[in-house]
């Protein structure tokens, strides 16, 4: 599977960073904040990588796949453990983009 591939690729045995520095039941919100216009691409891919880490993980969309986006604008918000959050971001943030 690709997710699975990816985050291994990306955090191998895990992120010791945030798994030293932050509590394992911190919670948290993320926000993906639109930085240049363009047409959006790789949203639901983003949606089901948190899926991946946390099921349980609440994803408010605010634009899909294949919308025109302005700089400023709110792709998605979501809210889940802060350590799926932070082991989900560069993912996340290489496949979402416009």
């Amino acid at each position: 599977m690709f997710i699975a591939a990816a985050l291994k690729e990306d955090i191998g045995n895990g992120d010791h960073s945030t798994l030293a520095a932050i509590d394992k039941a911190a919670k948290g919100k993320a926000v993906l904040k639109i930085k240049e216009g363009g047409i959006l691409a790789g949203i639901t891919l983003a949606q089901e990588i948190f899926h991946y880490l946390q099921p349980g993980a609440t994803f408010t969309l605010y634009k899909k796949d294949g919308d025109h986006v302005q700089n400023g604008e709110i792709a998605f918000e979501v809210a889940a453990d802060v350590h799926t959050i932070l082991m989900a971001e560069r993912l996340v943030l290489i496949v979402c983009n416009a």
